[in-house]
């Protein structure tokens, strides 16, 4: 007899009751599981089943909220077999810069399924094409993260019309951290281990010499951001939960921990680990989705509540999470215009959220009490 079992069919964050996405099947002795997200054990244990006979586990794909259940065995795993280092998050944006005969371009890791072509940005980074002016190698990609002290001038730089996004460049010229090299010379080292492509890295920034292009930080022995001489060798989960918040204390994202085995393209290869907060906001109206989700609601409008006017002020727009609370806030939008939500994101700003993300209806706010005060208290 097949038994099936929906461990967790839950959002973005777990809740009592309410588990994140995992799925366990049974048939003649054998088990799998599909998806992991946190809460899985908990939830197994509830059942009265067990992680022991589990002989495969699938992912639909890695988002945080289907593998986040598996990360600590891995991590386990992972500090136990393998040399971990970790490095500090940049707040930035990752790119690859492409260096091919003195010829540049900084593109994203995404192609367009459109036109089949990369984004280019390096129109709005004039200090690239100026060091691709003596870089006399053939085909080399470099991974990297563009940043800034002030995220929101990176922003401006790959985001802006190309006119101001120059005049932002030279006013502030980004900083690129490197982190990785995929291809030198024309040879790939995708199917690579981390350990030898981090080789070609540090050449190819001693070849660059460049004030504003460095060798990413490493997490030390005292798990704060050093330089490579000091990198640390990770042995626990512990380790790295104090080197995230110290990373985080310096003024970093967080940070990501990574296997100097493992190739580029090895499922775990690498891993993020980032803080986020989480705020209560009114939901005050809503935009039409488009492609599949022409029939239903593309993005929630966000905002706080002004007890001066009785208005709800403008925050941002958030996404609704799943199909069916799409279906639910357009079928129920007379009712639920008004309401409150919670949202987590990556920063607090003054004025704004950075990177909101929906995580669950709150009936048991009124938006009375989401004021400006509430959300921007801590800033």
């Amino acid at each position: 007899m097949l038994d099936i079992c929906l461990l967790g069919t839950g959002g973005m964050m777990p809740l009592p009751g309410r588990r994140l996405t995992a799925l366990m099947t049974r048939y003649n002795g054998s088990s799998l599981l599909i998806d992991c997200g946190e809460g899985t054990q908990v939830a197994i244990k509830e059942k009265g089943w067990t992680f022991k006979p589990i002989d495969a586990i699938c992912f639909t794909h890695y988002h945080a909220d289907h593998i986040s259940g598996y990360k600590e065995k891995w991590l386990n795993e992972l500090y136990r077999f393998e040399p971990v280092i970790a490095q500090p998050k940049y707040d930035g944006e990752r790119m690859l810069i492409h260096f091919d005969q003195h010829q540049a371009a900084c593109t994203s890791r995404r192609i367009s399924k459109k036109t089949s072509k990369f984004m280019q940005n390096e129109d709005r980074l004039p200090i690239i094409s100026a060091i691709a002016g003596h870089i006399d190698l053939g085909y080399t990609v470099l991974d990297c993260e563009c940043y800034q002290k002030d995220w929101s001038t990176i922003v401006g730089i790959l985001h802006s019309l190309p006119e101001r996004a120059i005049e932002l460049s030279k006013k502030t010229p980004p900083k690129f951290a490197i982190f990785d090299c995929l291809w030198y010379d024309g040879i790939c080292l995708e199917d690579r281990p981390y350990l030898e492509r981090l080789k070609y890295a540090i050449k190819m920034v001693e070849l660059i010499d460049c004030k504003f292009v460095h060798l990413v930080d490493f997490i030390d022995d005292e798990l704060k951001p050093n330089t490579i001489e000091h990198a640390h060798f990770f042995k626990s989960i512990e380790e790295q939960e104090q080197a995230m918040q110290n990373a985080i204390d310096a003024g970093f994202e967080g940070i990501v921990v990574k296997s100097l085995k493992k190739t580029y393209r090895d499922i775990g290869a690498s891993l993020k680990c980032k803080k986020f907060e989480t705020v209560d906001v009114v939901v005050y109206d809503y935009i039409q989705g488009r492609g599949k989700y022409i029939d239903t609601v593309g993005a929630l409008s966000i905002g706080y509540y002004d007890p001066t006017t009785g208005n709800i002020k403008h925050i941002s727009q958030v996404n609704c999470g799943t199909d069916a609370e799409r279906n639910m806030w357009r079928d129920r939008w007379s009712e639920l215009k008004g309401s409150v939500i919670e949202v987590k994101c990556q920063e607090v700003t003054e004025t704004s959220l950075r990177h909101p993300v929906y995580i669950r209806l709150r009936e048991d706010k009124t938006a009375e009490m989401c004021t400006k005060d509430t959300i921007f208290k801590e800033v």
